[in-house]
Parts: C-alpha cells; structure tokens; sequence
C-alpha cells in the first residue's frame, strides 16, 4: 500500500491538527486504494483518479505523490531507473531538511512518524529502500510506470523516465547506490572520490573516462610498489592520470626493470600529480621511479652514466693558476685607476696568502706537472668586501628560515643550514646574485656550484682539520676543486680559518671571502693534500658564514639525477 503524509508548516491547535491529518490521510488512502483496486482508466499523463489525487494533494498544502499508471503496452516501456531513485532522493532530502512534509511507503501506516511535533523521525534509508522496491516489482511485472509529478515546483515527471540506451551496462557494472549517478554529476567523485570509487564505481568511471574500475587501477599498480593512496580534492583527477599512466608505462618494462623499480612511498602518485617529478628530480627518481616513468634511472649505471670523453671542464690542467692569476690582476679594489664596477659586481679588494712562485715575464711559461705542483705552494687569497652588508644580513635570515641543523662531534661542532630547489634559498635575488657573482669571478658556470651552505658557530664551536676534497671522478659533478667561504659577521675572538700545512691563518671579517683551490693545477681530478683546514675555536662572539663549493662539472644537473 502507498502512503503519502503531508504537514503543515505552520500547526495549529492539537484538536484542529489531529482532524487534519485524518482528513489528509483518509483521502490519500483513498486514493491509492482506487488505483489498486483497477477503478481508474489509467493512461499516459494521468486520469480522473490522477486529478482527485493531486487535489487532495495539494488542498493539504502541496508534497510529493506516487503515482502508477497502466500504460497498456505490455511492458515495452524502458526506466531509468537510477535516475529515478535519484531525484526521489532528492526530494526526500529536501522535504526532511526544510520540515515541511513527509511521505512513506509502507504496508502499514506509521504513525510515529507523522505524529505532528519537530521530534519526527525519517527512516530515510527504509523509505528509499521501499520506494526501490516497488519500483522494481512494477517494471519487473510490465505493468506500470512509476511517476513523480511536479507539485509547487518540485520533480517535474518528464526528468524521470529516460531511454534505455544508456552509457552504463548494468549487466557489468552496477553501483553499489541509486544515487550515484545523480552524485556523479554534480562531482561527488571529486569531492568525495574515498567513498564514491567504491560505492559509486560505474557513475565515477563514466565521469572519470577510467579504462578499468577504480580498485582494479589500485590493484593494478601495487604491483610496483607500495599501495597508493588516492587523496579527496582538487588533485584527485591527477592523481588518477598518474596511476593510470604508471601502470601503462608499467606494462612495458621487463621483468627485471619491475622488480627493481618500486614506488616507495604511498604519495608518489599524488607528488606525480603536482609536478613533483620534475621539481624534485633527485628524491622522486629515486623514491618514485614508476609514477615519475623513471625506471631507465634507477640503477646508478644507467642515472649518471660516466662522463663523456668531451665533456667541458670548469678548469682544464693548468687553468687553476691562470684563473687565481687573473683574480689577483683585475680586483678592482687592487687597482691604481679608478674602475667602473660591473652590475651585480663590488669594489672587493684581493690579498694573497699563500702562491706559487711568480714567474719574470721574460721566462718561459713552467711544466704543467706534479712535479711542478708539489715544488710550489698552492694559492689562498682572501676577498674583502666581497658582500655587501644587506646582503650577508639577507643570507643569516635565510638560514634562519631554513632551520639549522645541529653537528657536535669530536671533528666538529656547529650549525648548519643548506640552500636548496625546495626551499627558501630558491628564487631569492640576493642569493642568485653572490651565485652569479662568484661565477664571475672564477670563470667557472655558476651551474658547477653546489647549494650554498650557511653556517653558524657560537663560542667554544669549532671543525677540526679536515679536507672539503670530494672525488667522483668519473661520474655526474666530478670532484669539488674550489672552496669559497664568506664570513657574514664579526667576531670578537677566535674562528680563524688556519691551513695547518701551510702555517697560513685568515682572521674573520663581515664581508671577507676566502678562496683556496681543493686539488691540483695540472690535474683538477686530483685533491692537493696540502690545502686541509680547520676554523679554530670561536671563543668570543658568534660567527656566521657561507660556504660554496665548486665542482669540475655541471652539479645541479647531477644533483636533479641523484648522482652526487
């Protein structure tokens, strides 16, 4: 038996309300009982029955009413069914939320649930379930088709029966609610993908265009790895590409390829999905090979393949000399002329420390060799006035901003914070700008240069002797060959920079840059033991510096690779 309860907005006396509920009540079961029992002569679009019932319907203030009608012809019709159950969902929610009206579908009239206070309670879940019923039982029987007639604009009858010809084939894909479809398009499976990938699979593949169902993509591509987690939100359809592509790429690698090249991390697909492939190429090719379509790079042979024999150095053997020669001769604080200092360049003043012999100008250029190399002192100067005071201020907030990391060892003791792609070193002028102009200076791409490294050393820090050589060299950067460090403060006492082998020790001064070469002039590929150094104890004042480290060959490219 079909059952539809309206209330008013606006309840009147207990007495008047209770008499207008049993009116409302006796004249919608009369009305269904009619149609049940035959005694209308139903056809498309309605009847006399039809009429009498949307009048009762709508003296009681309007709602939502069932109608069936014969159509005759024996069972042709097609329903679309989904679509059906969806704006009746609608309509139920609609109507509980504005506590204007109610309706049921029972066999027997509950009363609890029209007894007229704001205490109702709307079995919503056994009121869909009902309406599904029979809307199953009356197409499954040929019979009637089952209609939602517009009442105060509500759900007009003309949205709810539809062709057959749908996308969907329910024979092979059915979701798992009624609703679906109806969520789908108003971009649930975006919204709320953790909940409508699995309830709502056929609606959401449409919507989505997936070749397969949701949780056989998953399925699909934890065969590479760990289980990929699929976040709600605005990123949900990349992430999905990714997953999608993965698997494709996948598909095509060997066995071999497959078991050594894993996603690592449940994100990898949503990093994937933002671009993180390419913005942090060193952590993704290596944590994320598949969503990245990376797997040719993880194995280190294949990543950073050997140097090409024709691969341009930052210093060939023999230019070391030349290009602390030059440093020397055009400083322009070393000048006896006024000189016009370049954009982004300043007035610093060069003092050398330690040199090779100079050679008379008449002499013949000497041997490039070890020979020659072991038989000379290596180069240290320092630069003052290298940075300017906002400058080396900027480079302490940096650090700052960074977090410093904190080593305390019997080798050294202090803090340090490293510039990268990923944070706010990236992009900031000032430190493009002492980039370029150390690049300058040196002749050597800026591209050699690792990210530069601020340190800081309160009283009683310190590093003992050590070597900042680092070999590789045949592979990605090749070895570091030149170490610029600047102080960026004063310091009452203490925190020289000191060459032990050489007797050379270089106070610190705000601005002042120091420069010593990490291997040899006739070979840059091999480290000058000579050259270890130490920064003494900071006994009075903290200290504040930046160190940048220069390699034979292109860094930042085999950072992005992973091949330093």
């Amino acid at each position: 038996m079909i059952v539809g309860v309206c209330r008013l907005r606006n309840r009147p006396p207990q007495f008047l309300l209770l008499v207008l509920l049993a009116i409302a009540f006796l004249i919608c079961l009369s009305t269904a009982d009619s149609v049940e029992n035959g005694e209308c002569d139903a056809g498309v679009g309605g009847s006399s029955c039809d009429d009498d019932a949307a009048a009762a319907v709508d003296e009681a203030k309007g709602g939502m009413r069932l109608m069936v009608t014969d159509e005759g012809d024996k069972g042709d019709d097609e329903y679309d069914v989904e679509g059906i159950m969806s704006n009746i969902q609608k309509e139920l929610d609609k109507q509980i939320s504005e506590v204007k009206f109610t309706f049921n579908i029972n066999d027997e009239y509950d009363d609890d649930i029209i007894d007229g206070d704001d205490n109702d309670i709307f079995d919503e879940e056994s009121i869909i379930s009902n309406f599904q019923k029979e809307l199953e039982k009356q197409i499954s029987e040929g019979k009637f088709s089952i209609n939602v007639l517009e009442t105060r604009a509500f759900i007009t009858g003309d949205n709810l029966i539809a062709s057959s010809d749908s996308d969907v084939d329910s024979k092979t894909c059915v979701d798992d609610m009624s609703e679906c479809k109806f969520w789908a398009t108003n971009g649930e499976c975006e919204k709320n993908p953790n909940y409508m990938l699995v309830s709502c699979q056929c609606s959401c593949m449409k919507y989505f265009d997936l070749p397969m169902h949701y949780h056989e993509l998953l399925e699909a591509v934890d065969k590479y790895g760990v289980s990929q987690e699929v976040l709600m939100g605005s990123e949900f359809r990349s992430t999905i590409n990714v997953v999608i592509n993965t698997v494709a790429y996948m598909e095509t690698q060997s066995s071999e390829v497959v078991e050594a090249c894993r996603n690592q991390d449940r994100r990898c697909s949503f990093w994937s999905g933002i671009k993180e492939c390419k913005a942090n190429v060193e952590f993704m090719k290596s944590r994320c090979a598949p969503a990245c379509q990376a797997c040719d790079l993880i194995d280190i042979r294949r990543r950073c393949p050997p140097l090409e024999d024709d691969a341009t150095p930052g210093l060939a053997p023999g230019e070391m000399n030349h290009m602390f020669e030059r440093i020397v001769r055009t400083s322009p604080g070393n000048q006896s002329e006024s000189v016009t200092i370049e954009d982004g360049m300043v007035n610093h003043t060069v003092r050398v420390y330690s040199r090779p012999e100079a050679n008379d100008e008449d002499e013949e250029e000497p041997q490039i060799s070890f020979w020659s190399d072991v038989a000379n002192p290596p180069w240290i100067i320092a630069l003052d006035d290298f940075l300017t005071e906002e400058e080396r201020y900027q480079l302490i907030l940096i650090g700052d901003a960074i977090g410093y990391n904190t080593m305390r060892s019997h080798q050294r003791a202090n803090k340090d914070a490293t510039c990268t792609h990923d944070n706010v070193c990236h992009g900031d002028p000032i430190v493009e700008r002492i980039r370029n102009r150390i690049a300058k200076v040196t002749g050597i791409p800026r591209e050699n240069s690792e990210y530069h490294q601020i340190v800081g050393y309160e009283p009683g820090n310190y590093y003992r002797t050590h070597h900042d050589y680092v070999r590789r060299i045949d592979r990605g950067a090749g070895p570091r060959v030149l170490t610029f460090f600047v102080y960026l403060s004063d310091v009452e006492e203490g925190g020289d920079i000191a060459f032990p082998k050489l007797d050379v020790s270089i106070k610190p001064k705000a601005g002042r840059a120091v420069l010593w070469p990490l291997s040899l002039n006739s070979n840059p590929s091999e480290m000058d033991p000579r050259t270890e150094s130490e920064v003494k104890d900071v006994k009075d004042g903290a200290m504040y510096g930046v160190n940048a480290w220069l390699h034979l060959h292109d860094y930042l490219d085999a950072h992005d690779k992973g091949c330093v």
